[in-house]
């Protein structure tokens, strides 16, 4: 930078403070040092009088990355100042947007602004909408781009990386590799492993470590360092350590990386060791290193360490420490339990605390059980971000494990108030390159309903090793019963259990858990590890657990936190049923006073409990028991509460009369409470006196407590059983039986008591029936009728309940919510029943209480009524039977109306098996295929009967056949009634073998069967490719099903014919003549099949052989066909064998086919797999075909010499076998003059392919033959008049020996370059040329232009001398306007050559008349109206600006002269390869001699030659730009350039120094433009 000041005081110095040229080059300088010189850089650019677009885009791109915001203003004040940016700008000021995750509205503004076609502006709009999230903007604008470089797709990998788009990352990453020969760098590999990061997907990190290795990518510090979180993230913390040590270079964030990798995989311990080593390397730690220890020593339990890692921060280091320091010391200490400390440091935090900090406090709060703790930092969190799901979910659930559920609901109430819901659970399973995922609840999975019974199954057999499941986890008012359910199907269970089920032999198991793993998850991996000797690998919300052998590599420090949670779970569980009961119980009013003792005790035992803790016990009596007891004890708890609530909350009389069973139930579970809590050995902790007294009296009354029924209740019990045993009642005596009842129960006899006790007499009534207990249902009624004697209340009336039940048969089949009989009768709590549906549409409104009793219900719960369902299906047959009957009797009736309602009901019946039998019985079959062919009654009904009992009654399917159904049913489909029925008729038909051959010789069958196979029905289909299937065991049928393109079976009956050589050569026979489609070659490219037709070829029969060579040769007319011939080892040998052998030459002609078309399907990198096509190219076998080649008749020389061609397309070898065959060559041009066209055009087709390219040319026979061969291909082109013969024999002349004199001397007197003259002049349509269409073979001028280039070598000049008398040059220059690619390139290779010729030629010439005469240019200047080029005069000497007067001769060839200048800089726009590199060759030419340089460089600039070069150096191939920054050197040497031109150059050249390639060469040119400073870091 001191150099740059130094100038900078010069230019002050010197008057040019302002000049505006030397501040852009100065400010160019500073924006290089940026950011250090930004503040230098803006005084600079302010002091430029009008600032155009360069000076603007370079101040923009020096602030673009580190002071975004000052770039977005500067473009804001360059489109303010009216100064256009150019696509140049964009790229800067889009990166800067994208550090800011602004600019939505640039994307327009480059549209408006003609921008957006401009492959760096397209780049930077990928890269900003990847920032701000816009996935589909990004992705919208890489698939419109016509180009894409590495850039492009590196950035369109990195937006799906960023935005969690995994494998659509990796996907695009794959496409880019098929898309051309790009290959990716660092920043291309750096999204890919962030993107296999996210995933967690090991095996793919795996290949993406192997392909950077394997395509010699150099590992960078951070791609190593990359490579190890994604290891870390991955699950394998080895292989992080692995590729560690592998490093030579690293550096802070490497260690970072590592250390974070070891804390969240649990080795806490290695994570500090490798923080000490780092120290010990002389590194110096930052936040993020810091950041990561914390982390270790938490995930660890080491508060110790952890307190002195964060004290050294400051202390040993200098730094404060951050928010994010504070928070994982709170999470240290929330971890350990010490949640006072916690919030003693978080108030002592010399920063405000953030919502995340609380957030942590929180969930070590609710994991505590520490409810006045966590309320209190949910307080704190509303103010600071009060939408967070994730509070609310951990309130809720601190709640919930206390059994408080009326707040646990009015958090839930908060939540969807403010529209705020739970992310729900999900496990990623990552095996074999695939990822599984799995939802609690989602039935979805194909293999959901196997996967949980197989889930059930491992439970059960996990219980009898020790595991039980916790259910306190499940935090819902539901039975244990229930939670267990719940516990069963959590997602990493689900995976868990799919990965052993699927991937039997695998021994890892990996799975990404999106929130925290559950205790109870937890014990279950560490048991199935176990058990199943798997290593598991759970990485959820926090950490990794690695499971191995029934232990964690958390050392269970989570999981022992867990655990106290557990323990202190269930006690909170235990106190809330005890002060429950103690309620429940105090408020029952018969036999009070046996309750009210049991509550009181009950009471007792809860005060005990809350003055205890459970950590004491737990210390006492350990973890296991303690919880065995306490679940005991809430177990015990729960069944006392669940008899009292089933006897008070149902009739009082009822309860009366099984009183006796209630407290006999009660007396037993309080005996068994008192042994629980002895026990617990509550006695032997240190606890007050008067608690050890209060326990051992609580034990003592509830061990003699006694539940006894009092006389009174006893003779109330005995008056209701005698009054409702007699046959008739007196009013009064049912009144003074009520009043003894109401005085038991507390309450007045009165219409209310009699009602409500009606009510659920009757309910109870309709459970007793429902549950067939007959003997209680007649009780029930009986107390109905006692009470209705009373006549307090009125009894129904007898006609309205007959009229109800002639209604309906049985009144409780009917659902009262939606009055239809019960499909799925389910009873609610309340004990009333309804179908499934409705009461569930009926909950999910909101309503909350029984629809019949209007009860608020305290459950949801649906329990199916198995007895309903039962006496439901009962009252179905019997209604059926009667239905069957009626049916059968109008069926046979003649009245089409009533048949047509009688098979209406009959297609119902007959799907019950016992109806269809009985159907067939009646003889009915007759009757329904007769009723198919009546228009008038129901085709569909018809054919469901028919369906139903071909399913049903095996021993009538013959019956069925035979009367016609096949025959009907073909026609019904192709009059268009197809329907799934009429394919389940034909398929349960197929199954009886014996049907089989009446249903495929049916007319029409099996094409219509074919055509069915693709139907949109997939019903339809499948059943139609299972009838097929069922007919494939005859041969003749899988022909014809093949034949109408059906090729499924055809292949497996093929393979099945084994040893059947007969029935495969017909097969095979047959399908030579078959029409074959794509989906045909997916079925027939089944390797089984390929492997057994290939083997036809050694069978002893010549029909099956030929039949078999016939079937390969269509079928390898296929790409897909090819590959699998080739992969099968024995295809190339049997086929050669045919060849080798003797046998039919017709059969040998046809296999030298086959081979030459596998080679020529096979790609050359291909070639080198398959040992088959290895054989082909031995001596042994290209002999062998040259040989056959020389000895086969006319007719069968092509199919070798094609296979020969091929093969050397492929194979340098056989190229080389066929080069050094002298008897070969001999023969191949003894062919060129046969009376064979055919043969001759496919010998010349080989001896060009064995020549193109080969350094030593042609392979020609030896004199006086090599003589007669070139003539003889200098007459085929001059003279025959086939365009592809003359073609190949231009290609061979261009081929032959450059440096042999004798072939010289033979084309000179040859007629060659006349044809040659013919061919490049009959292209140009004004020119009329003799026998040459003006759509002549494009090839004919490419090899015409490659065979003239021997004629143009300047080192040969008796033949360019040849040329120049024909006066070639303007078709020449024609074709480089009107010919492809290729024709110009070779016409620019020759023009160079030409033109280096006249340079050697004229050189003295010029010298000589410069010395004795006025300069070309001086006379120029003298004679302005003169034109530069000479004339077409002959009688006018006039000279050019390059050579003067030497080059004015008629046969001297010269660029300038043959206006080739223009048109050759017109080709540099041309971007296929190799173009433009020869068009800048022959331009070059022009600047050989350094005497004409300046009036060379002149005519280039004059025919606007820097616009052109510019473009290539803008768009061209990096050779390309190679050669025209040196054209463009040496311009700017010896000429001057507009201003504009200037300008633009300079910005395309600074965007050229982003090329590595050609970054100093760039750098120069800079640096002679005075653009660059001597100084620069480019140099």
């Amino acid at each position: 930078m001191n150099n740059v000041y130094k100038i900078h005081a010069r230019l002050i110095k010197t008057g040019l403070r302002n000049d505006a040229v030397s501040l852009r080059r100065l400010l160019l300088s500073f924006a290089a040092a940026a950011p250090a010189s930004l503040p230098y850089a803006r005084s600079v650019f302010a002091r430029i009088p009008s600032p155009d677009t360069f000076a603007y885009n370079t101040l923009i791109r020096a602030h673009a990355h580190s002071s975004p915001s000052h770039a977005v203003s500067l473009f804001s004040t360059m489109r303010r100042d009216g100064v256009s940016p150019d696509h140049f700008t964009f790229p800067f000021v889009l990166k800067a947007c994208a550090r800011l995750h602004v600019g939505h509205d640039a994307h327009g503004l480059i549209i408006k602004l003609g921008l957006d076609s401009d492959i760096y502006v397209q780049n930077a709009l990928i890269s900003l909408y990847g920032s701000i999230g816009s996935v589909a903007g990004a992705l919208d604008v890489f698939d419109e781009m016509p180009e894409r470089d590495l850039v492009s797709w590196s950035s369109m990998i990195s937006c799906f990386a960023n935005n969690s788009l995994g494998y659509e990352a990796l996907g695009l990453f794959q496409e880019m590799q098929l898309a051309g020969n790009l290959k990716p760098d660092e920043v291309t590999m750096l999204s890919v492993i962030s993107a296999v990061s996210n995933l967690g997907a090991l095996e793919l990190g795996k290949w993406v470590d192997a392909y950077i290795s394997r395509t010699g990518l150099n590992r960078t510090v951070s791609l190593g360092t990359s490579l190890i979180d994604m290891y870390s993230r991955c699950g394998s913390v080895d292989d992080s350590i692995k590729i560690f040590n592998a490093m030579s270079v690293k550096n802070v964030l490497t260690w970072t990386v590592l250390i974070n990798g070891l804390a969240v995989h649990g080795h806490s311990r290695e994570a500090l060791d490798m923080f000490r080593e780092m120290k010990k390397a002389g590194l110096k730690p930052d936040h993020l290193t810091f950041n990561s220890v914390l982390v270790a020593c938490s995930h660890g339990g080491l508060v110790e360490e952890g307190w002195g890692v964060f004290e050294s921060i400051k202390m040993d280091y200098g730094m404060e420490p951050t928010v994010e320091h504070y928070g994982c010391m709170v999470d240290l200490l929330g971890r350990a339990g010490l949640l006072d400390k916690a919030f003693d440091f978080v108030d002592m935090m010399p920063t405000r605390p953030n919502a995340v900090i609380w957030r942590t406090l929180l969930g070590a709060c609710v994991k505590h059980n520490e409810l006045k703790l966590a309320e209190k930092a949910k307080a704190k969190i509303y103010e600071l971000d009060p939408n967070h799901d994730g509070d609310y979910v951990l309130l809720s659930n601190a709640y919930g494990r206390v059994g408080r559920w009326d707040e646990k609901a009015n958090v839930r109430n908060s939540m969807r108030e403010k529209k705020l819901g739970k992310k729900p659970g999900y496990s990623l399973l990552s095996a074999e390159d695939m990822v599984y995922e799995f939802v609690s609840g989602d039935d979805s999975h194909p293999k959901s309903n196997e996967t949980k019974r197989f889930l059930i199954s491992i439970i059960d057999d996990l219980r009898v090793e020790g595991y039980t499941p916790h259910t306190c986890n499940v935090l819902h008012d539901i039975e244990d019963e229930e939670k267990e359910q719940s516990l069963s199907y959590h997602s990493e269970k689900l995976a868990v259990a799919f990965a052993l089920l699927r991937f039997k032999d695998r021994k890892n198991i990996r799975v990404i858990k999106n929130l925290r793993i559950c205790y109870d998850c937890h014990c279950f991996m560490k048991h199935v590890s176990d058990k199943f000797d798997r290593e598991i690998v759970v990485r959820d919300r926090n950490r990794f657990h690695h499971f191995s052998k029934g232990s964690c590599s958390c050392k269970d420090y989570w999981s022992a936190i867990c655990q106290a949670s557990v323990l202190q779970e269930l006690w909170n569980w235990v106190t809330l049923q005890t002060v429950e009961l103690s309620k429940e119980t105090r408020d029952v009013m018969i036999e009070k006073d046996s309750f009210r003792e049991f509550s009181s005790s009950i009471s007792e035992l809860d005060v005990l409990l809350r003055a205890l803790s459970v950590g004491k016990i737990e210390a006492a009596r350990g973890s296991e028991f303690t919880k065995a007891a306490l679940e005991k004890l809430n177990d015990q708890l729960r069944k006392a509460r669940k008899i009292i609530k089933n006897y008070t909350s149902g009739s009082r009389f009822r309860f009366l009369l099984h009183s006796h069973s209630v407290l006999s139930q009660m007396q037993g579970l309080a005996k068994d409470i008192a042994s629980t809590v002895s026990s617990l050995q509550l006695t032997n902790l240190d606890m007050a006196l008067n608690l050890k007294s209060m326990n051992d009296e609580v034990i003592d009354k509830l061990k003699s407590m006694e539940f006894r029924v009092a006389v009174s209740t006893e003779m109330i019990a005995s008056e209701i059983e005698n009054s409702v045993s007699q046959s008739s009642r007196n009013r009064d005596n049912a009144v003074t039986l009520l009043e003894k009842i109401a005085e038991a129960v507390g309450a007045d006899a009165n219409a209310s008591l009699v009602q409500n006790e009606l009510a659920l007499l009757k309910q109870e009534k309709e459970e007793m029936e429902v549950q067939k207990k007959q003997a209680e249902a007649l009780q029930l009624s009986q107390l109905i009728q006692l009470l209705y004697s009373t006549e307090i209340v009125s009894s129904p009336r007898s006609d309205e309940t007959s009229t109800y039940h002639r209604q309906y048969p049985i009144g409780s089949f009917m659902c009262p919510l939606c009055n239809k009989m019960m499909v799925d009768p389910v009873a609610i709590i309340c004990g009333h029943s309804f179908e499934r549906n409705a009461i569930r549409e009926y909950f999910e409104s909101g309503k909350k209480d029984c629809p019949t009793c209007k009860e608020e219900l305290q459950s949801l719960e649906l329990t199916p009524n198995v007895n309903l369902r039962s006496s439901i299906e009962e009252w179905k047959k019997n209604d059926m039977d009667w239905r069957f009957q009626a049916a059968v009797s109008r069926i046979n009736s003649d009245d089409h109306l009533r048949k047509d309602e009688a098979l209406d009901d009959m297609q119902v019946l007959v799907a019950t098996p016992r109806y269809a039998v009985r159907a067939a019985k009646e003889g009915l079959i007759p009757k329904f295929v007769e009723s198919l062919k009546d228009a008038r009654l129901n085709t569909m009904a018809t054919v469901k009967c028919l369906y139903c009992l071909a399913k049903h009654c095996d021993d009538q399917k013959q019956e069925i056949v035979a009367a016609g159904v096949v025959r009907r049913i073909v026609k019904l489909i192709y009059n268009g009634e197809t329907e799934p029925n009429m394919l389940g008729i034909l398929l349960e038909l197929s199954k009886t073998e014996g049907l089989v051959e009446n249903i495929g010789n049916t007319k029409d069958c099996i094409p219509l069967l074919v055509s069915l196979v693709s139907n949109s029905n997939p019903d339809i289909a499948l059943k139609a490719r299972n009838v097929l299937r069922n007919l494939s065991s005859n041969t003749h049928f899988v022909v014809k099903m093949a034949e109408a393109g059906y090729f499924q079976s055809f292949v497996a009956r093929f393979n099945q014919a084994a040893g059947h050589q007969e029935t495969r050569a017909l097969m095979a026979a047959a399908l030579v003549n078959m029409q074959l489609k794509e989906n045909s070659i997916n079925d027939l490219k089944d390797k089984q099949f390929v492997h057994s037709l290939v083997h036809m070829l050694s069978s002893n029969s010549p029909a099956c052989k030929s039949a078999c060579v016939k079937c390969v040769k269509k079928l390898i007319q296929y790409p897909k066909m090819v590959k699998r011939f080739l992969s099968d080892p024995a295809t190339i040998p049997l086929v050669l064998n045919v060849i080798s052998f003797r046998s039919d030459p017709t059969l040998k002609q046809e296999a030298a086919e086959i081979l030459a078309l596998l080679v020529k399907a096979c790609q050359p990198p291909e070639f080198q797999m398959y040992q088959g096509l290895q054989e082909l190219q031995s001596e042994h076998n290209v002999g062998l075909f040259l040989q056959l080649v020389e000895k086969s008749d006319p007719q069968f020389k092509i199919q070798f010499l094609h296979l020969l061609i091929e093969l050397s397309n492929k194979s340098k070898t056989t190229q080389s076998l066929i080069r050094t065959n002298t008897d070969a060559i001999n023969h191949l041009f003894s062919c060129l003059d046969g009376n064979q066209p055919f043969v001759r055009r496919w010998a010349m087709k080989l001896i060009y392919c064995v020549s193109e390219g080969h350094p030593d040319g042609v392979p020609l026979p030896p004199s006086p033959v090599k003589e007669t061969a070139i003539n003889s291909l200098a007459s085929i082109l001059t003279c025959s008049p086939d365009f592809e013969e003359r073609s190949i024999a231009a290609g061979i002349i261009s081929q032959l020996p450059k440096d042999d004199i004798d072939i010289d001397e033979i084309l000179l007197r040859s007629e060659t370059l006349k044809a040659i003259h013919e061919v490049i002049c009959s292209s140009d349509e004004e020119f009329g040329g003799i026998g040459a269409p003006n759509n002549q073979d494009k090839s004919l001028l490419e090899n015409a232009l490659a065979a003239l280039l021997r004629f143009t070598e300047p080192s040969k000049p008796e033949l360019w001398k040849q040329v120049g008398q024909l006066e070639l040059y303007p078709s020449l220059v024609r074709v480089l306007s009107t010919g492809n690619s290729l024709a110009k390139q070779r016409t620019a290779i020759a023009l160079a050559h030409l033109s280096r010729s006249t340079n050697l030629s004229v050189s003295d010439s010029i010298r000589v008349r410069r010395e004795n005469s006025m300069s070309p240019f001086n006379m120029m200047n003298l004679f302005p109206n003169m034109p530069w080029c000479c004339s077409a005069s002959a009688g006018n000497e006039i000279s050019c600006p390059i050579h003067g007067v030497a080059c004015s001769q008629r046969h001297t060839f010269c660029l300038i002269k043959a206006d080739a200048v223009k048109p050759l800089l017109q080709t540099l726009s041309d971007t296929n390869s190799g173009v433009a590199e020869a068009a800048l060759m022959a331009l070059e030419t022009l600047l050989e001699d350094h005497s004409t340089l300046s009036h060379a460089t002149a005519a280039i600039v004059d025919s606007k030659g820097i616009e052109a070069i510019l473009q290539v150096l803008e768009k061209g191939s990096l050779p390309a730009k190679e050669k025209a920054l040196d054209l463009f050197q040496q311009i700017l040497n010896h000429s001057r350039i507009s201003q504009t031109l200037f300008q633009r150059s300079e910005g395309i050249l600074i965007q050229l120094l982003h090329d590595d390639a050609i970054r100093k060469k760039v750098a120069l040119v800079l640096k002679q433009m005075k653009v660059l400073p001597d100084q620069s870091s480019y140099f």
